[in-house]
């Protein structure tokens, strides 16, 4: 994995500004940012960066950014993070010729998205694959065989033993918006 997100088996996903202050208390060491729009994105992140986090922007879900060359081009310049997170592959090969950090998210609803899961992450080539939601412990487990990526759980973790199961599936590291699961690993 990284050695931004190898810091920490837990990775503070910030959904709103409530999330934004109390990830900014804890020691974590990487926040996923999920929210926000391009005239608060630079402060945003320069917030959690003065809070010791290593920041990676969810790149599709920033109103008024796009997950194009010069959308992930203004967050390389311009914004300072030290990567991106997508659901696209071709923002993901760009964000790594940028030189920033990325993670992969799949959304594993069937058989045939993790195929096209498997096929997507051996094209874009990212640091770090998030699987949604980090409850599929199975589905884990055999993502895990067939890439070489660290694997990331997120998305409906709600609960410490829902997240010790997710590490122990074969996931190097889980995102929660659960604050309480934060505190739990420091």
């Amino acid at each position: 994995m990284s050695p931004v997100l190898q810091q920490s088996q837990i990775i503070a996903a910030v959904k709103d500004k409530a999330a934004l202050s109390a990830a900014c208390r804890l020691s974590l060491p990487a926040a996923f940012l999920l929210f926000g729009n391009i005239t608060d994105l630079s402060k945003n992140v320069r917030v959690l960066k003065e809070n010791g986090k290593n920041v990676f922007v969810h790149i599709d879900l920033i109103d008024g950014l796009r997950p194009d060359w010069e959308g992930i081009r203004y967050v390389a310049e311009r914004v300072g993070a030290d990567g991106v997170l997508s659901t696209k592959p071709a923002a993901v090969k760009q964000a790594r010729e940028f030189g920033l950090k990325t993670v992969f998210r799949i959304f594993m609803i069937d058989a045939s998205a993790f195929d096209t899961g498997v096929q997507a992450v051996k094209t874009c080539g990212p640091d770090a694959v998030e699987v949604m939601p980090g409850l599929v412990y199975d589905v884990i487990t055999e993502l895990a065989k067939s890439i070489r990526m660290p694997i990331i759980a997120g998305g409906m973790v709600k609960t410490a033993k829902q997240a010790g199961q997710a590490l122990t599936s074969g996931a190097q590291a889980v995102s929660t918006s659960s604050a309480d699961i934060w505190r739990l690993f420091p």
